[in-house]
Order: structure tokens, then sequence, then C-alpha cells
């Protein structure tokens, strides 16, 4: 489970990385309001996929 927690945020980190670099190279527009949803989705998603490979509840 530590392995999956390190795996996500360093896959979140990656994700902010990349995208303050397309907003200094004026590829996108980057602004909290469109981050902070799209991180909460992303969060959601890796939730709703780790608790299905799991079998469905914590142990």
């Amino acid at each position: 489970m530590t392995n999956s927690r390190g795996v996500f945020a360093a896959v979140v980190f990656i994700m902010i990385g990349v995208g303050f670099l397309l907003d200094e190279l004026g590829v996108i527009e980057l602004r909290l309001a469109y981050v902070l949803p799209l991180l909460l989705i992303f969060a959601g998603v890796w939730i709703l996929f780790g608790t299905a490979r799991r079998g469905g509840r914590d142990r």
C-alpha cells in the first residue's frame, strides 16, 4: 500500500511540474481553478481503481 501511495504522489508531482513548464513556455495557461478539479478527479479515479484491484474493501 505504501508503494502505491508513493507512485501516486510521484505522478501528481510530475503532472504539476509538466503543467508549470507548459505554462512557462506559453503552451497552456495554468490556473489553480483548472488544476485543482483535475487533481481531485485524478485522485478519485486512482482510489477507485485501487479499491477495485484489491477486491472492493480495505483490509
